[in-house]
C-alpha cells in the first residue's frame, strides 16, 4: 500500500509543479551531440515511466487474474504453446503472440501493455494541461484506470483504444472513431458499449434530444427491467429471464457507486458551464451518466459493473475541468480538494478495505 501512496503523491507533485511550470525542453547529453525533447514528451515520460515500471515489476500474485488468466491461459497458451486464436477478442491474442515472438517473457508483455495504457493517457493529459488540472486527471487515472489495469489488462487495452476513438470524436472524425470502437471490440467485446458515443455525437446539436438524453441513459437499466418484463416471454429473449427477474438494488456494487454519488452534485452544478467550455463535454457528461447506468446494471448481473470502466476517461476529463467553472480561487481550491479527497477515499475503500482485484498489498516479484 505504501507503494501506491508514494505513486499517488508523486503523480500529484509532478502534475502540480512540472506540468504547470511548462518545462520547455530537457537536454540529453552523451549521445554524440545534445538532443532536445519537447516538453510534452518529457513531462509525459516523467509521469508515465514510474507507473509502467511498477506495472511490470509487480509480483504475479498482484491482480487476481494475472497468473491464472493472463500468464497461464493467454501467454503460455496463445503466446508460447501456439493455441490457434479465434476471432473473438483475437487482437488481444495476437498482441500476446507478437510480444512472445519478440521477447518470450510474460513481463515483456506486461511492459508492452503498460506502455500502451500509461503513455496514451499521460500524453493526452500533458498535452491538455492548459485546459484541465493535470493533477486531478492523473490522480483519478491512477485510481480508476491504472489500478484496475493490474487485473483487467485486456479490458484496459480496449479502453485505451476506445479513448483514441473519443479523441477522434473531439476532432470531428466520427468515422475513424467508429473504427477505433470496432477495433476495440476485438480486444474486449464489452467495448461495443462505446457505440453510444456515436449516437451522442449525432445528436450533439439537437437541443430537443439533448434535454432528455442524459436522464434516459441514467434510467436505462430500470427501463430495461420494465420493458423486458413485458417482452421476456419471447423465445429469443427467454434466456435473459433469470437475470431480469432477479434484479435487486441489494445486488448493486455500492463500493463503486459511492464516489459517483459524491461527485454528482459537482457535475450537476457545473453541467451547463462545462458544456460552454467545450461542446464535446456534453458527450463526456452523458458518458459519465453511463457509469451510473453500468453500476445499476450490476443489479441484474454483478459482472455488469465492468462496463463502467469504458466511461471513466470522460469522467476524468470533466472533473479535471471543474475548477474552470468557478471564478474565485477559494471555490476552485474547494472543488479540487473535494475531488482529491473523494478519489483518495475511494482508493482506500475499494482496494484496501474491500480488497478489490487483490492489488493491495503490492508485492515486487522480479
Amino acid at each position: 500500500m505504501i507503494v501506491y501512496i508514494v505513486l499517488m503523491a508523486y503523480l500529484l507533485l509532478i502534475a502540480s509543479f512540472v506540468l504547470k511550470n511548462h518545462v520547455r525542453v530537457i537536454t540529453l547529453r552523451g549521445l554524440g551531440k545534445p538532443r532536445q525533447i519537447r516538453d510534452n514528451i518529457a513531462c509525459c515520460l516523467l509521469t508515465a515511466i514510474p507507473l509502467i515500471v511498477f506495472f511490470v515489476i509487480r509480483d504475479l500474485h498482484v491482480g487476481t487474474d494475472t497468473i491464472g488468466i493472463y500468464q497461464n491461459i493467454y501467454f503460455n497458451g496463445y503466446g508460447l504453446n501456439g493455441w490457434t486464436p479465434y476471432l473473438y477478442e483475437g487482437l488481444f491474442k495476437y498482441l500476446i503472440i507478437l510480444s512472445a515472438k519478440i521477447v518470450p517473457s510474460f513481463r515483456f508483455f506486461l511492459l508492452v501493455s503498460g506502455c500502451i495504457i500509461c503513455l496514451s493517457f499521460s500524453f493526452y493529459f500533458v498535452k491538455q494541461r492548459e485546459n484541465m488540472n493535470a493533477a486531478i486527471a492523473f490522480l483519478l487515472f491512477f485510481v480508476w484506470l491504472y489500478l484496475p489495469s493490474y487485473n483487467i489488462v485486456r479490458q484496459s487495452l480496449a479502453i485505451t483504444v476506445c479513448f483514441y476513438g473519443t479523441i477522434l470524436l473531439e476532432k470531428k472524425h466520427p468515422v475513424w472513431a467508429a473504427v477505433c470502437y470496432v477495433v476495440a471490440c476485438f480486444v474486449h467485446v464489452t467495448a461495443a458499449v462505446m457505440m453510444v458515443y456515436l449516437v451522442l455525437y449525432l445528436f450533439r446539436k439537437n437541443t430537443n434530444v439533448r434535454k432528455f438524453l442524459p436522464m434516459l441513459l441514467f434510467l436505462l437499466p430500470l427501463i430495461v427491467m420494465f420493458i423486458f418484463d413485458k417482452l421476456i416471454n419471447l423465445a429469443f429473449l427467454s434466456k435473459f429471464r433469470e437475470y431480469v427477474q432477479s434484479f435487486s438494488f441489494g445486488n448493486i456494487n455500492l463500493k463503486f457507486f459511492l464516489f459517483q454519488l459524491a461527485i454528482l452534485p459537482l457535475l450537476v452544478i457545473c453541467w451547463s458551464k462545462l458544456v460552454k467550455l467545450n461542446r464535446m463535454n456534453y458527450i463526456h457528461l452523458c458518458g459519465t451518466v453511463c457509469i451510473y447506468a453500468a453500476i445499476l446494471l450490476s443489479g441484474y448481473l454483478w459482472y455488469a459493473f465492468r462496463i463502467m470502466y469504458f466511461f471513466f476517461p470522460s469522467e476524468i476529463i470533466l472533473l479535471a475541468q471543474v475548477e474552470k467553472c468557478f471564478s474565485d480561487k477559494y471555490s476552485k481550491w474547494f472543488a479540487n480538494g473535494y475531488i482529491v479527497l473523494a478519489g483518495i477515499a475511494s482508493f482506500f475503500l475499494i482496494y484496501v478495505i474491500y480488497g478489490t482485484d487483490s492489488v493491495v498489498p503490492y508485492l515486487i516479484g522480479i
